[in-house]
């Protein structure tokens, strides 16, 4: 859940500042919700959203099973001809077994939307780009968190990964080119984001709000059936989200003056 602070001032020119995400390992209501919820972090950070490369998902991608599936229908019937089981393995072979989420997502056709209806600064509420966009635009921007020396991509400064076989060398390089510092537990906080940056005023409020919950209780029966507006006061979608958390996770001042943030879901 994530809690913003209206109204949403953008942090740092889309151009600048990028949000990345590694899709989620599990099941497709897994990866879904997963990408619903970067959309909205990278829209209350106003940071463009690099999507990941095209790759195989949970489930969408058993080939082997199917495999064994049109094996055995060819067996229990003695009327196919070898013209017919050719055909059926060439169709097996050319199944697509590597997605990214614009398959499953309208996400360049929502960008345009929004830039063309959005007023406010940065050039819309939500710009999202690939991947393979985000390392050639970015290829000489990236040092090792460790080291602060210059780094590149793997395998020889690769910019494409669409269905690359290895790409967990991939992720494993951007956790160490990225701010992965955050570390945030929806279980444990609930995300939440100042009014603008720069100010640490508006984190105290944040906080201090959250504070003056605490001493009158965090029950929050009195919301169900009664939603607070989206566009309400603060305290009461906090008090009305924030259940058994025990804290906010804030973007605060140090992951604001982050270039890059990458959220690691795999």
């Amino acid at each position: 859940l994530l809690l913003i602070l209206c109204p949403i001032l953008f942090f740092l020119p889309l151009s600048l500042s990028f949000v990345v995400l590694s899709k989620d390992g599990g099941g497709w209501n897994n990866i879904r919700m997963g990408m619903e919820t970067i959309v909205g972090l990278a829209v209350a950070m106003g940071r463009t959203l690099v999507l990941p490369p095209a790759q195989g998902m949970y489930l969408l991608q058993d080939r082997k099973q199917q495999q064994r599936h049109n094996d055995q229908g060819k067996d229990n019937n003695n009327n196919n001809n070898n013209h017919t089981k050719q055909a059926s393995s060439t169709k097996t072979k050319t199944q697509n077994t590597h997605f990214s989420f614009a398959d499953f997502f309208p996400l360049h056709e929502m960008a345009k939307e929004h830039q063309n209806t959005n007023n406010g600064g940065g050039g819309g509420a939500v710009n999202i780009i690939t991947m393979q966009e985000f390392l050639e635009t970015e290829m000489n921007n990236f040092f090792d968190t460790q080291t602060g020396l210059p780094s590149y991509p793997p395998d020889n400064r690769r910019t494409d990964w669409n269905g690359h076989p290895k790409q967990r060398e991939l992720r494993d390089w951007l956790r160490n080119v990225t701010y992965t510092k955050h570390m945030w537990k929806p279980g444990d906080c609930l995300a939440a984001f100042p009014r603008s940056s720069g100010n640490h005023n508006d984190i105290i409020y944040l906080q201090k709000t959250l504070d003056d919950i605490k001493k009158d209780g965090l029950d929050n029966k009195a919301y169900i059936g009664h939603p607070a507006p989206v566009d309400g006061p603060l305290r009461d979608r906090l008090h009305e989200n924030i259940r058994d958390r025990k804290q906010l996770c804030i973007y605060n001042e140090e992951m604001q003056q982050q270039s890059v943030i990458h959220f690691m879901c795999s």
